[in-house]
């Protein structure tokens, strides 16, 4: 350990170390709980990300800061041991565009704090996918991404042509989206990329366009989701919704291009969200069409996957056995507008292979009355909803149990308006039962 001076430093950003593991190379370096990592080899880092990268060698210096002290200390990694240090989280970058469709000013009061974050963190894009525009990224920002290889990130492009790309983000002033990712590409950084289709903002020829554009990166482009804008009942700011010719219309046009580009380089990588299939009333794809799903967290072949699952389980649940019982159960199935079709589907199919499976099931649509009836998919679906829902369809009729989306239950298994499946269970007077995959619907 070498103390290198004791004069007080100011406006330091580093790493607080919350905890040190026992026996781990950063204790016998002399890390201790509540130091502040500000360098590593000489290298000012701000994040873990910057710590992982510069700490990966078997020698490394740390320069910390204990108090008003600042010193070095000499770290020698084991061949195969654990980093073993936690660090306090850093606060992270928030976004300060203003955007026309952001689904978080378009949010009622009183949900849990952490649904508001405007997240515009490139580190998060890297590490959990999460998309960002990029719009207050600096030069240095992007030197970091490339020196230590963040890569692939998720952004938000929405649109190429600079001046609607101000004008959705509600923004005067950014950075160039274009200049960004061609210094990015051609610095080894490979990116996926999403479209929020607005109405009147960044269809047709501008849509088509930002495609193009995109395209022009070659291999460093990923995958485009092209994904419609959301509306609940409470945004402030009119905005046209999208509609079924419009959906259409951006089906066609994006097939065309897709197929024509997958023709070429043999993998696609062009996808329309699947409510634009079912607003549109389009055949969704099959299976193929989706490659490796690389944009299913953006609601891209959500429901082709659902349905690949029940024909590939399909076989085992003909063939399995099933316990005969005196009476037939009958389960209540809730999901949204979007899925409900394709889920009867499954049952319905599945009650004909088999009828002799003994529960019945009740397939009800959801009617989002919470964020307003044209959110239409399972992960916006509420508490509240689905009780009034569940209540009112046992005073029709006798329930055995419920059955709910996973995919509605979100941070520590809550759904957005704070409730457990146990919650909802206590209030509805019901068994809920929190449904993943198709086989546990058929359990």
């Amino acid at each position: 350990m070498q103390e290198i001076h004791a004069e007080k430093r100011k406006h330091v950003m580093g790493l607080r170390v919350k905890s040190v593991t026992r026996g781990s190379p950063f204790i016998r370096g002399g890390l201790k709980k509540g130091d502040e990592i500000i360098a590593v080899d000489g290298q000012r880092i701000d994040d873990t990300l910057d710590f992982a990268f510069y700490s990966s060698s078997y020698n490394f210096t740390l320069d910390i800061l204990r108090g008003d002290t600042e010193m070095r200390l000499e770290v020698t990694r084991d061949d195969g041991s654990y980093a073993g240090v936690e660090f306090f989280e850093n606060p992270i970058n928030c976004c300060r565009n203003n955007c026309v469709f952001c689904f978080i000013d378009q949010m009622p009061k009183g949900l849990r704090s952490g649904l508001y974050i405007k997240d515009e963190d490139f580190k998060h894009s890297f590490l959990n996918g999460n998309y960002v525009t990029l719009t207050g990224a600096k030069q240095a920002d992007l030197e970091k991404i490339v020196r230590i290889g963040l890569s692939p990130l998720y952004i938000s492009v929405h649109a190429t042509d600079d001046t609607t790309r101000k004008r959705m983000l509600g923004i005067t002033r950014a950075p160039d989206i274009m200049e960004q990712l061609r210094y990015l590409s051609s610095n080894g950084i490979s990116f996926h990329a999403q479209i929020v289709l607005c109405p009147t903002y960044n269809d047709g020829t501008i849509l088509e366009k930002s495609i193009n554009d995109l395209f022009s990166f070659g291999d460093a482009l990923m995958s485009i989701a092209v994904v419609p804008v959301g509306l609940t009942k409470h945004r402030k700011m009119p905005l046209p919704p999208v509609t079924e010719k419009i959906a259409r219309d951006v089906c066609e046009m994006i097939m065309l291009k897709s197929d024509a580009h997958c023709s070429v380089d043999k993998k696609r990588r062009l996808f329309c969200a699947d409510e634009f299939f079912i607003k549109a009333g389009m055949r969704l794809p099959p299976a193929k069409y989706y490659e490796d799903y690389p944009q299913i967290e953006n609601g891209v072949g959500l429901v082709r996957k659902l349905l690949t699952e029940w024909k590939t389980y399909k076989k085992e649940f003909v063939s399995r056995k099933i316990k005969p019982l005196k009476k037939k159960k009958r389960y209540l199935v809730i999901s949204s507008l979007s899925a409900s079709q394709f889920i009867q589907k499954i049952i319905d199919d599945a009650q004909k292979v088999r009828p002799d499976f003994c529960v019945d099931y009740t397939v009800v649509p959801l009617v989002n009355t919470f964020f307003g009836e044209m959110v239409t998919v399972a992960g916006l679906m509420t508490a509240k909803d689905v009780i009034a829902t569940v209540k009112k369809e046992l005073h029709r009729q006798t329930f055995y149990k419920v059955m709910l989306p996973a995919v509605m239950f979100g941070h520590k298994q809550r759904t957005l308006d704070g409730y457990s499946s146990e919650r909802i269970a206590k209030i509805a007077g019901i068994p809920v039962v929190v449904v993943r995959t198709v086989e546990e619907l058929f359990r």
